[in-house]
């Protein structure tokens, strides 16, 4: 078989699994609506699939895996130079195929396919320029509200990220690493109170839910000695998060670019040796999570109430461990967030606040693992504030921020389990508070077709009342199906 005959197989043979899915998603709307009307927003753009597709072919050709594409003398010389050109960059590209039943925009509407070609570069054979990349480009459907009529409206929309594109180099007994990066601070599991440096946008529709971290532009220096290291880290970029938030008719939010972003700065004491691992760490930047208050813009359009999400200044003292006894690795965190309203006077900033979380996990048999943490938060200053021209606001606040009570306790547990061979996994994960009886479900089921490509299924389910914080999320439960496969 000649390399063309290849590449147009390969082609149709993506293009014949591209169909497939599509025609998937609409017959799964047509059949839930009976009222769908075919058009080109119903479809991953033409254009970007074949970007998609092109990418991937160019880093799928491969000989080795496909001995019959060319000639066995040929395709060992192209072989080796393509394995060679892939090691020697630290090349690691994926595509992604999904569905979700609903997005992130609280619409009614049902079906939202994504598609997105992921490339990690890391270098490893030079040492004069170190560096590391790692983006993606993802299309996918979303619901957009219409405030004309206030009506959603579906739409396709283009993801592009460059997660991390940083520079490093190691001195003696020290580390640097510049340019943007994405740093996670903390021991626990999956809930980090330390974690303050990270931003996320969970509007981009992905089965791990790291995958929605974003990069930082950022200069981290890291000194070396014995068991220990000193890091301190500068972030002089600052990037909008982006959460769920419901479309309020007749609500104008303004995001509010936050004072001193440039000077957000951080210092960690990080010990880790036979046994035990700890650390001690200070934060002053801006919070991640909004407060939301009455504007100070003019109100310019009729009929509209504009309202401010603003970021603010915060300090936060904190520290974990990490360590084992027989069979059971312990894990601890804990974070003392000093806000802006010390005093807890300003309803519509956060107040000071601690959290901790303190857990443990086990494997009990072969391949079931048990993880189960402990949370608790604590308000400082906790006072029920009543305004009647406010107090929808102020509940919001309090909703946002997790801070409608002075003390509240949960808990969060993660049971997995791997069979043939460890190439079925099954994980489930729970979070819950108890105040509000509020929680969420994470199952998620994953299967390795073979070593490049694996299937999940899943879904995300949140409930409680819909004056808390994930109970308010319930509109946007839903499950999801991912198929990736890496070249």
């Amino acid at each position: 078989m000649s390399l063309f005959q290849f590449i147009l197989r390969s082609c149709l043979r993506s293009t014949t699994f591209f169909v497939v899915f599509t025609f998937a998603s609409l017959r799964r709307t047509w059949c839930t609506t009976r009222s769908f009307k075919f058009n080109a927003s119903n479809m991953i753009p033409f254009k970007q699939f074949l970007t998609l597709i092109s990418l991937s072919l160019f880093f799928f050709y491969s000989p080795s895996k496909a001995e019959d594409a060319v000639s066995s003398s040929v395709g060992s010389s192209f072989a080796d130079k393509s394995d060679s050109f892939k090691e020697k960059w630290g090349l690691t590209p994926s595509f992604h195929l999904g569905y979700w039943e609903k997005d992130k925009s609280f619409s009614n509407s049902i079906n939202y396919p994504m598609s997105s070609f992921w490339l990690t570069l890391h270098p490893q054979d030079f040492e004069s320029f170190p560096i590391h990349f790692e983006g993606f480009i993802q299309s996918q459907q979303e619901s957009t509200l219409n405030r004309e009529n206030s009506s959603f409206e579906k739409e396709q929309k283009i993801y592009s990220e460059i997660r991390e594109w940083y520079w490093q180099k190691s001195i003696s007994n020290f580390d640097i690493k510049i340019g943007r990066q994405i740093n996670i601070w903390g021991r626990a599991d999956k809930v980090n109170p330390t974690d303050v440096f990270t931003v996320k946008n969970m509007k981009v529709l992905t089965v791990e839910d790291e995958e929605q971290r974003v990069g930082l532009l950022s200069t981290m220096l890291t000194y070396h000695w014995d068991s220990s290291k000193l890091i301190a880290l500068w972030q002089p970029e600052w990037r909008f998060p982006v959460y769920p938030m419901r479309a309020i008719p007749g609500i104008l939010i303004h995001e509010i670019n936050p004072p001193n972003a440039n000077k957000q700065f951080g210092l960690k004491w990080d010990y880790s040796n036979e046994g035990f691992d700890g650390s001690l760490s200070y934060f002053k930047g801006i919070s991640k999570t909004p407060d939301i208050g009455p504007s100070l813009e003019p109100n310019i359009i009729p009929n509209m109430i504009n309202v401010d999400l603003a970021y603010h200044e915060i300090q936060m003292l904190g520290g974990d461990f990490a360590f084992n006894a027989e069979n059971t690795a312990f894990r601890g965190e804990i974070a003392y967030t000093q806000t802006e309203d010390k005093k807890g006077n300003n309803p519509f900033i956060q107040n000071p606040q601690l959290f901790a979380v303190i857990g443990a996990d086990r494997t009990i048999i072969e391949n079931l693992n048990i993880n189960l943490q402990i949370l608790y938060k604590h308000i400082y200053h906790f006072s029920t504030y009543q305004d009647p021209q406010l107090q929808s606001l102020i509940d919001i606040e309090n909703r946002i921020s997790q801070q409608q009570f002075e003390n509240d306790y949960g808990w969060s547990f993660r049971p997995s389990y791997k069979l043939l061979n460890e190439t079925l996994e099954l994980e489930t994960s729970f979070l819950s508070w108890e105040k509000n009886k509020e929680s969420v479900v994470r199952p998620k089921i994953s299967y390795s077709l073979n070593d490049n490509s694996k299937l999940m299924i899943g879904g995300e389910f949140f409930h409680g009342p819909a004056n808390s914080l994930l109970g308010s999320f319930k509109d946007i439960s839903g499950g999801f199906m991912e198929w990736r496969y890496y070249f």
